[in-house]
């Protein structure tokens, strides 16, 4: 499976990453890592950081909340993925994982494959 980084722009944590005041192994530990600096609806203009990444057959996206991200591993998602032909599965085990972590947040977790 193809493995691109989470994605955390919009969020204080993002910016100490890009300046270099923190590491990535720093993140999970960062007091400020849920501050959202920038929001729709919080001000007129707001730009959001846009990627394109050509999507591939049998690509999985995962969209979920920190609530997910803060209790399970990258690593841990992605084998949860990788050993399941079934998304909704994979959903829920992912958000039971989560729970079973502390599930100090809500989850959310949404699966994506891309098919023909």
């Amino acid at each position: 499976m193809r493995r691109a980084s989470a994605i955390l722009d919009g969020l204080m944590v993002a910016e100490a990453l890009r300046r270099g005041t923190i590491t990535k192994d720093e993140v999970a530990t960062f007091p400020y890592k849920n501050v959202v600096t920038r929001s729709f609806g919080q001000k007129r203009g707001v730009k959001p950081d846009v990627k394109v990444v050509p999507a591939q057959l049998d690509d999985v996206y995962v969209l979920c909340s920190d609530g997910l991200t803060g209790m399970v591993s990258e690593d841990t998602i992605c084998k949860v993925i990788e050993k399941s032909q079934d998304l909704q599965r994979a959903t829920q085990q992912l958000i039971d994982w989560a729970n079973a972590m502390g599930g100090t947040d809500n989850v959310t977790c949404v699966l994506i494959r891309i098919c023909e």
